[in-house]
């Protein structure tokens, strides 16, 4: 019986593993949402990754703020993002 749950408890997070990992290499490999008009960010000093994230987000060019946020962790680039 432990062993059940035990092949149950692995099959749902190798399942989860492969769902999130098909989620963030759409992500990474979709374009941004374009707009009709321009569109300006303003980043003050001090300003996070994950504030900035926030404000893609809001105004609808970044549909999966995490995953921009970790990916900018990951690669080095959000500690060279400058104001």
């Amino acid at each position: 019986m432990l062993k059940r749950i035990f092949l149950l408890l692995v099959v749902l997070i190798v399942s989860a593993a492969v769902l999130i990992a098909f989620d963030v290499s759409r992500f990474l490999n979709a374009p941004l949402a374009a707009k009709e008009r321009e569109f300006e960010l303003h980043i003050k000093q001090g300003d996070t990754i994950r504030g900035i994230a926030a404000q893609l987000n809001q105004s609808g060019l970044l549909s999966r703020p995490l995953w921009w946020e970790l990916f900018a962790r990951y690669n080095g680039s959000a500690r060279s993002i400058k104001t």
